[in-house]
């Protein structure tokens, strides 16, 4: 497993700070950071669970980012929705499993990140 720095902020801190649309570009700043980090963290062991729900927090961060409305908050608290469940350890998971409509051999850490660092050099 490579070393993954140290967020800045937690999932915890994003939700307080989503009440004031002023800290959009912070917050997708923040969001992009924690995702690498989570990413990083778990390249190795990465599971269908975790690959399906960073795919969805990722997406969701695309449309905030590429939102008509902006500022906006809705797709960031979607995005923060699934992160979470990403980072969920497999024992405290349900029993939810991916739907079987998505090929999650094309779901890969490669992939994820490309998408995420994508993300990251729009928003700056």
């Amino acid at each position: 497993m490579k070393p993954a720095n140290r967020p800045t902020h937690s999932i915890g801190w994003i939700r307080d700070a989503l009440t004031d649309l002023a800290n959009v570009p912070a917050i997708r700043s923040a969001i992009v950071d924690l995702m690498f980090h989570h990413l990083r963290a778990t390249e190795e062991s990465l599971d269908d669970w975790q690959k399906v729900h960073f795919l969805n927090a990722i997406s969701a961060l695309a449309l905030n980012v590429n939102s008509l409305q902006q500022p906006t908050a809705s797709w960031l608290r979607l995005c923060l929705v699934d992160l979470e469940k990403a980072i969920t350890p497999s024992y405290q998971r349900g029993n939810d499993l991916p739907p079987r409509n998505i090929d999650l051999e094309l779901i890969t850490f490669e992939r994820l990140m490309e998408a995420l660092d994508s993300i990251g050099r729009q928003i700056g």
